[in-house]
């Protein structure tokens, strides 16, 4: 890559996208532009023009850089957490089909990094197959949808669940129904007298449960690897991959019809 510092006020974006084609395409070097300073309206227009910059110490669109494929690169055999959840969010009507890493940045809890390591891991599977715009800028497309989809990624797929406990009073704000709680929402199964509810991991360090323990409580807290998806109640495809081990036929059975359900 190349590092250009300009001596120079602000060009416009416009203007940064075409002397970058000029001589990336004389030098065959991918052109990158260094700002001290870059408000939020100007790295959404950069970022919208696939103008990759750095922007001084803590921020930068270097896509390129982020997705160079390795030849000695392993691959790790199944879905990361941010994997797992973008393809899940594209199983259950989100739309990711078309988008860049920088527009899933902009409602996905996760960074843009995390995001785009998660999209490497679902190419690594062969699960999405990116495709460059001529601008360079890198755009999602799954190989699969539906139902076709879900069977092919599914060997590939964890439970959500990282750990299990309980505590006495949940704090303040929203925690999404989860485990027989959540499947007692999209079946005829009566709820445990314990409600279940699920967490991120990231979210459960941070706030304060009183009194958690690993034997009994109020509340039956799932910790899980990514943000559950639903507000109220987590998403039908996470529910079923944290139940489809359970060994009650009944749970069985409703888990089983929940997923018939989402493909009709």
């Amino acid at each position: 890559m190349l590092l250009l510092v300009s001596k120079l006020s602000k060009e416009t974006p416009l203007q940064y996208q075409r002397r970058a084609a000029r001589l990336s395409a004389t030098l065959g070097l991918h052109i990158v532009f260094y700002f001290d300073h870059l408000d939020f309206y100007e790295k959404k227009r950069l970022l919208e023009k696939g103008v990759y910059y750095v922007a001084g110490k803590h921020n930068a669109y270097l896509p390129t850089l982020l997705t160079t494929h390795s030849t000695k690169r392993k691959t790790s055999g199944h879905l990361s957490a941010c994997g797992q959840y973008i393809l899940l969010s594209q199983l259950q009507g989100k739309s990711i089909e078309g988008s860049t890493i920088s527009a899933l940045a902009e409602w996905m809890p996760y960074t843009y990094v995390s995001i785009a390591k998660g999209v490497q891991n679902l190419e690594d599977l062969s699960l999405v197959a990116s495709k460059k715009e001529p601008d360079g800028t890198k755009v999602i497309a799954f190989s699969k949808s539906g139902r076709e989809l879900w069977e092919t990624a599914k060997p590939f797929m964890t439970s959500p669940i990282k750990k299990t406990v309980f505590c006495d009073v949940l704090p303040s704000g929203t925690y999404p129904a989860a485990g027989i709680s959540a499947l007692s929402s999209f079946s005829n199964l009566a709820d445990d007298d314990i409600p279940t509810i699920a967490v991120y991991a990231g979210r459960f360090k941070d706030v304060d449960f009183d009194g958690v323990n690993v034997f009994d409580g109020n509340f039956k807290v799932e910790i899980w690897k990514y943000p559950p998806i639903g507000e109220d109640v987590v998403d039908r495809l996470s529910l079923y991959l944290s139940i489809e081990e359970d060994q009650d036929p009944r749970v069985h059975k409703e888990a089983q019809q929940m997923l018939e359900s989402i493909w009709k």
